[in-house]
Order: C-alpha cells, then structure tokens, then sequence
C-alpha cells in the first residue's frame, strides 16, 4: 500500500517553491529505512508535490524528521558561541599573516633585485612568512570546518573561495562520504569545481544559483550558517503544509521572484518603513538543501548547472513538473533532461517521461557588481 501526503504549501511554478520542494526530497531520502518518491498535482491552477511512501505519512512527523536531518552537526548554546569567538580570532591571526606576507613580497619586488640576490631576499625574508601564513591558515581552516553546522559550509562565507580551499574541503568531504548519505558532497558539487576559477582573483566560478554575493554583507553560505540557527519543527511545517504570506525578515537566498522589489516593480516605495521585504526561512533553507540535485560541471569557458541556459535574453533557469511518482535517482537524470532545453520542448517527447509541464524563470542582475541585486523573474511555460 502507498500513502500519500500533498506539500499544499509549495507552488511549482515559484522557483523558491520548486527548490523547496527538491530540498524536501533530497533531505528525507537520506533515511536509507523508507524510500520517498515525489509528484506534482495541479488543483486551481497551482502545482503542488505530493510525497508517496509505503508507509503512513504525516504533516508533524515529516516536520519533525526535516528539522532532525538540518540540525544534523550543528552546535548549540555556549559551544557554538565560543567555538565562533575562537574562529574569528583565528581568521584574524591568518589574515595578518597574509598581509605581512605580502608585503614583503612587495617590498623585495620594488628593491628590484636580480638574481642569486633577489632569491637570497626570498628565502631570508619571505620565507619564514610563507611558512608562518600556512600554519595559521591551516589552524583557521580547522576551526573553520569544526564551526560548520554542515561540512560543505566549511568553504567560509561564499562558495567562490579559492581553489586550493575548495579542493581542501572536497577532499575532506569525500572522505565521509557513504552511499546511504552523500547530501554535503552533492552540494559542494553544486557549487563549481575547483577547476574553473578566475585567474585574475583566484576564486572558483561558481553555480549561477548564487545569488547572495556580498551586496548588503550578505553572503551565501553565511546566509545559510544563520538559517541553520532558526530550524524549528513549527517554522517547517508551516512552510509546507500551510501556505501564508511570508512574514521573515532578511536571511534570503534571493530566490522567490517576489524579491524583485525595483520601483518600476511595486506600487510604493520599495525602502520606506514598514514596506521591507519579507520572506521564509525554512523554505529558503530546504530551497538551499535542493541544490544537491543540480550539479555544476566544468566546461573549457567556465561551469554547466543543470537547467541553467545562456539564451538571447541572459541564462534562464528551466525546470520539469512531472505527474508519476518519481524517486531521488531518477529525478536526478529527469531534471538534465536535454529535451527540457530546447526553445520549444517536444511536448510528445517529455510525455513519454511523465512531464506535465514545463517552466523557465530569467536570472536578472540589477545594478553594477558590487552594489547589485540577482533575482527570478516570474516564471512562465516553455
């Protein structure tokens, strides 16, 4: 027998929603005891999941087991605050002693050495500080992966960081790997691959998913630190199961088209008082968990995000609705579906893969880095 359980508080076409609703697989099917399958029903012309299991489903207990799976190594109360106290202060120290580092190597660059006395500066003076900037660096990075509530968080603030660092954390990630859980590793092959990054500030280019990158002091994977912190199995299931305006402030990952909050985009002033923006932290936190199923991979002109097309108008994110139950691993072949891509998808052809329907939401960029917004647009059917 399958029960069945409707996420009445998703919508599908709303990429906040769909990401949501990804997460909320992604997250439960790391319980190797029950095995969960996702489909999509319309009713008033919303499309809303429906999870299917062979055991008896309920709002409370997918709740309560969702904020079990998030709080997973999350540290709480005064260990969390001292262990983040001794972390600060140890980026402080390494930070330090980069600076010194450089400049030294600045000062030796000026003097204009040549040769045999130009090395003899180098292994005299900036040396010593080479050596002293790894061993506080690596004293700071393991400081830094104890203080992340998650392994993947241990990247620091952003996912851009530098290649060697993303290539440190991947490699102690697929160490804990298992095939009953592989949720971190997933993610951090989300992000990008140490592979592709910019010469010019040594950062890994990373998923167009990104859209918090330090406009305002908000960041990405810091954004994520602070959604851990306020799980409560009452914030979850109001998320899904019960659909209300949203009501949070900050802490947004920026994907709900609603965030759109340009003048020519709202009927008042966008930044007067009681007119700020409000949204869901739990649904942005399980929208941020659904990333898992939409790997980035390395290209020669930088990294390919499953459903991310670059088209006339600026890369567009597209993204299937289907009718059959379908379980984690084939989702994962469903949603890199090369049919999806096209301008005009073969409705005959995603049929055939129980594709109901099919929508698209524009990644737009307003203002000039640094001091700019990313947002969706509304979404429409391709």
């Amino acid at each position: 027998m399958t029960y069945e359980l409707e996420l009445t508080g998703l919508d599908g076409s709303n990429p906040l929603g769909f990401l949501a609703a990804l997460g909320t697989l992604a997250e439960l099917s790391a319980d190797p005891s029950t095995i969960y399958r996702m489909s999509w029903v319309t009713a008033s012309g919303v499309w809303r999941p429906r999870l299917h299991t062979e055991q008896p489903l309920e709002a409370s207990a997918v709740a309560s087991r969702l904020a079990e799976l998030l709080r997973l190594g999350t540290a709480a109360g005064k260990d969390a605050e001292q262990l983040q106290e001794k972390l600060e202060a140890a980026d402080k120290v390494q930070m330090h002693a980069k600076k010194a580092l450089k400049e030294t190597l600045d000062d030796i660059k000026k003097r204009k050495l040549r040769g045999e006395e130009r090395q003899r500066a180098i292994d005299d003076e900036a040396q010593p500080l080479v050596t002293d900037y790894g061993l506080k660096r690596a004293d700071w990075l393991k400081l830094l992966e104890l203080a992340s509530p998650s392994p993947e968080l241990a990247l620091g603030k952003d996912p851009g960081a530098t290649p060697e660092h993303f290539r440190f954390t991947a490699e102690r990630i697929a160490g804990r790997l298992s095939l009953a859980d592989r949720r971190c590793g997933d993610l951090l092959a989300a992000f990008g691959s140490e592979a592709v990054f910019d010469i010019k500030n040594n950062r890994v280019r990373t998923t167009p998913f990104c859209f918090v990158t330090g406009s305002g002091h908000q960041y990405f994977l810091a954004t994520v630190v602070e959604l851990l912190s306020n799980v409560t199995v009452a914030r979850i299931e109001q998320a899904l199961f019960h659909p209300v305006p949203h009501a949070d402030a900050k802490l947004s990952m920026r994907w709900d088209p609603v965030e759109d909050r340009r003048y020519a985009m709202m009927w008042s002033d966008p930044t007067s008082t009681g007119n700020e923006a409000k949204t869901n932290w739990a649904l942005n936190l399980l929208a941020y968990r659904g990333l898992q199923l939409l790997p980035s991979v390395p290209l020669a002109r930088g990294v390919a995000t499953t459903g991310f097309l670059k088209r006339d108008n600026g890369p567009e994110w597209t993204w299937p609705i289907w009718s059959a139950p379908v379980g984690i691993d084939p989702l994962r072949s469903l949603l890199a579906l090369s049919e999806l891509q096209k301008e005009q998808p073969n409705r005959a052809v995603l049929a055939a893969c129980q594709v109901a329907e099919v929508f698209r939401s524009a990644r737009l960029q307003v203002g000039n880095p640094p001091l700019h917004k990313l947002n969706f647009s509304p979404s429409h059917t391709a």
